[in-house]
């Protein structure tokens, strides 16, 4: 009787200690597969940041835009004509805050410097055109975007919604633009060489009088050459060519706006002034992948500015009180960026 009872707890604890094995071992292979899952994610996000910029961690940019000339009207008459060289430094940082169920949270920190030389100047108040001595700007500008994204599905279409707030300024007391910005984008077509998605942009921008923004990306591949075409209105149109593992080609028109705010309270002029520009960069960039994170780019083309207004900040910019015309130039950027290489804090 008591060899039957020691008997029995024995296979009680044999059975109790195979269950706990067979758990434990379930466990790790659960945990296994997730990271394994979220290694796959990780490289495929990679693979993505290369086509796709704004998805990488960091980006520091230089342009260089070639003297050009220009003319100034001011609440439209012509007051100044002359010569500009413009460099911009930009930077963005993308720090991913949460992710967990389609829902991520994403903070991104921008900082750029627009520094132009202005040099052979003349008014156009003075008969003759008088000579003015050159001047030069060089506007700091920092931004900082708070975004909540959820990929979901509506109407049995993939879709992902996001709302964000997005502060900029040149000051280091206030925020001098604040704007709020709400996308939705539906994904109409997925295949391994052809994607569609539409949507819109919806914006309250105390600077801009168009509340909508209407979005198409596309993208194909044409297998026989290898080319991507990329088309991301309003943003860009490009076609993009891998060279080799480690280097790939881009050519098309990227649009390459900037902000600065400027105190110009000497020349009688607003102490607040959004300078704001619409720009488009139309040339060849070329990228080389320097180590497994780090993307080192150079490029050259013709530099188009289609809009450059100076108006009080916090106002549309259709009511602008000073309009500079410039001409077409030639521009060369570097950039060094990195792909992702942070995790989300919370997951």
């Amino acid at each position: 009787m008591q060899y039957k009872l020691r008997n029995g707890k024995f296979h009680f604890l044999l059975i109790t200690f195979s269950i706990s094995l067979a758990v434990q071992a379930q466990t790790r292979e659960e945990a296994i597969r997730k990271k394994m899952t979220d290694s796959i994610k990780w490289v495929m996000l990679g693979e993505y940041a290369k086509i796709y910029p704004t998805l990488r961690q960091m980006n520091v940019s230089n342009i260089l835009v070639m003297k050009r000339r220009f003319d100034t009207e001011l609440n439209g008459d012509k007051v100044l004509s002359g010569k500009v060289l413009t460099n911009r430094v930009q930077g963005n940082f993308n720090l991913p805050l949460y992710s967990r169920n389609g829902s991520v949270v994403n903070a991104a920190f921008t900082y750029s410097n627009n520094y132009l030389d202005f040099t052979e100047r003349r008014t156009a108040l003075a008969p003759g055109g008088k000579a003015m001595a050159d001047t030069r700007l060089s506007p700091n500008t920092y931004g900082l975007t708070l975004s909540y994204s959820k990929s979901d599905t509506l109407f049995n279409r993939p879709v992902v919604y996001s709302l964000g707030v997005n502060g900029v300024t040149g000051k280091s007391d206030a925020i001098q633009k604040l704007s709020f910005i709400g996308t939705m984008v539906f994904v109409l077509k997925r295949t391994p060489v052809t994607s569609l998605s539409v949507g819109g942009i919806f914006l309250i921008d105390p600077s801009l009088s168009v509340p909508f923004i209407p979005v198409v990306s596309y993208a194909h591949t044409f297998r026989s050459s290898g080319l991507q075409l990329l088309v991301d209105l309003p943003q860009r149109a490009i076609l993009r060519k891998q060279l080799g593992k480690k280097c790939w080609a881009t050519a098309g028109t990227e649009i390459a706006s900037s902000v600065s705010f400027l105190d110009l309270a000497q020349y009688n002029l607003p102490d607040e002034t959004n300078y704001s520009t619409f720009d488009l960069k139309n040339g060849i960039n070329f990228e080389h992948m320097v180590s497994p994170r780090i993307v080192a780019g150079i490029g050259a083309g013709m530099f188009t500015t289609v809009s450059s207004r100076m108006f009080k900040a916090r106002e549309k910019s259709n009511d602008y009180f000073l309009n500079d015309r410039n001409r077409m130039a030639p521009y060369l950027n570097v950039s060094v960026s990195f792909l992702p290489f942070l995790k989300p804090l919370i997951r």
